[in-house]
């Protein structure tokens, strides 16, 4: 989802003292097999994870499980190295009355988590944990209370290291310092900047910092009717206010039967930064009463584009989610469909942010029947590492699961010309292979037992025999680093 890079030098101590669960990665096809971060069995609710990735490469994931006897809940870390290997669980609290959404982020101290939940019945918190060595060991201070309710927590952190955490209904705090018993509430309410009648609801909070001025953003979903659809504002450095006013997602909502409507997000309502640009990039899940658009929006462009008006089957979208890459790029995510035609859809843009490659397209875990949230950060090999909580059919009962990871590739795209040759007849075809329309040299174009390797304009040709009409020529490319692009040749 976000923060795929970070200042912070921190070792990958965790994984090394953690016992492996499952080894890495090598020799992608479209994605990597999904597994658990931990059996499904000790897991009961779909509280979104949080994630953070060093600057050594080691995905840091923070996760809610219940105890081994059900009594309670804990709050744990799994170190995911950049090969794919599953660090053990290491705890952060355990034997809380209830754990909620957690965040984390990597500071330049070490990793920062914010735990939401009740440590005792009745008495919530959002309290904050520390880690200076990769997350083996934790340091929890539940003093540091936000003011306020601990639902739905999202953290960032300032050039300079400071937090800033969005939380509640919703608003933003800036650092963790306890106000005193009768202090003014240090929190700043962003729901409210919509406009008088909006104080209820706001969800979904997600917080992140631009890749060049240190500028902080807040993307959110508002339920309040007449404010209803995704917002983003600024969020002010100095003191955690409101800056200028809020902005609606283009998009987030549609006209239906002479009202603007929209759907909640499944999770949060995800903004990402850009890499070495101040260009943010936020996502939503368009359409009413069906969510049939995978849109994303690059804050002040006139409108939100649609990620699977060229490429996907109209089915419903879940959870969508945004990230980006060390060298600008941007990674959309998001699911469609539920039992078995429940499927993870990912695309990726040029370096601009400006053009979109084609999409790579995996099924779900097995017997999953539905996702509840999803989160992504690239790998350092330029991969995307995909953070799934899905609901799962067990002898007949639907449980819910523990995170599941899996890696998945960018897809080439293939295009043929001529596109229709005419039966029984020989033809040279020449054929383009791009990555988000920029041309890849050496790639393996294949038709039938021929083959050809493209040229520095991503080109190839191939002289194809066609047979009879209506049989097309299957044609597809293949290059390191990518999924197979695909194309047929229609025999008229």
């Amino acid at each position: 989802m976000r923060r795929t890079t970070s200042v912070n030098r921190m070792t990958s101590t965790a994984l090394a003292l953690g016992v492996a669960v499952t080894a890495g990665w090598s020799g992608l096809a479209a994605a990597a097999p999904w597994r658990p971060l931990a059996p499904p069995s000790q897991v009961w609710n779909s509280t979104q994870p949080g994630v953070s990735r060093d600057a050594a490469g080691v995905l840091h994931v923070v996760w809610q499980r219940n105890s081994a006897d059900l009594a309670s809940d804990e709050l744990v870390h799994t170190a995911i190295g950049a090969d794919g290997t599953i660090g053990a669980p290491t705890p952060i609290v355990t034997r809380w009355s209830t754990v909620g959404t957690p965040d984390v982020v990597a500071t330049p101290n070490g990793l920062l988590a914010v735990i939401a939940g009740f440590e005792v019945a009745s008495q919530p918190n959002l309290a904050t944990a520390t880690s200076v060595d990769g997350g083996a060991t934790w340091a929890v201070d539940t003093s540091k209370l936000v003011r306020g309710t601990q639902e739905q927590p999202s953290l960032t952190a300032g050039l300079d290291g400071t937090p800033f955490v969005a939380f509640g209904k919703v608003s933003v705090q800036r650092s963790f310092a306890r106000p005193a018993p009768k202090a003014p509430d240090p929190s700043h309410d962003f729901q409210a900047t919509l406009g008088p009648g909006a104080g209820c609801c706001g969800y979904n909070p997600d917080i992140e910092r631009d890749g060049l001025s240190g500028a902080v953003w807040l993307s959110w979903y508002s339920s309040a009717r007449g404010f209803l659809g995704n917002h983003v504002e600024q969020v002010d450095t100095a003191t955690g206010a409101p800056i200028g006013p809020p902005i609606l997602m283009p998009g987030s909502t549609t006209l239906f039967d002479g009202a603007q409507e929209s759907i909640q997000p499944y999770g949060r309502a995800a903004i990402a930064a850009q890499a070495g640009t101040a260009n943010m990039f936020t996502v939503a899940a368009g359409g009413y009463p069906s969510a049939t658009k995978a849109l994303v929006w690059r804050l002040g462009n006139p409108r939100a584009l649609d990620l699977t008006r060229r490429f996907s089957r109209r089915d419903a979208i879940r959870p969508i989610t945004v990230t980006g890459a060390p060298d600008g790029r941007m990674w959309v995510v998001w699911s469609t469909g539920i039992t078995d035609t429940l499927r993870i859809r990912a695309r990726r843009s040029n370096v601009a942010g400006t053009k979109w490659g084609a999409e790579t397209v995996i099924r779900s875990p097995k017997a999953a029947v539905d996702g509840y949230s999803l989160d992504a950060s690239v790998s350092p090999s330029g991969s995307l590492d995909v953070i799934g909580r899905f609901s799962f059919v067990n002898a007949a009962v639907r449980q819910d699961s523990a995170p599941y990871l899996t890696r998945m590739l960018p897809s080439l795209t293939l295009s043929a010309t001529p596109a229709v040759v005419k039966a029984r007849t020989s033809t040279t075809v020449r054929f383009r292979v791009t990555d988000a329309f920029v041309a890849v040299k050496g790639a393996t174009v294949r038709v039938g037992s021929k083959t050809a390797v493209t040229d520095a304009r991503g080109s190839a040709s191939i002289r194809v025999e066609a047979g009879r009409r209506g049989r097309g020529l299957r044609a597809s490319a293949t290059a390191s680093g990518y999924a197979r692009g695909r194309t047929i040749i229609r025999v008229e």
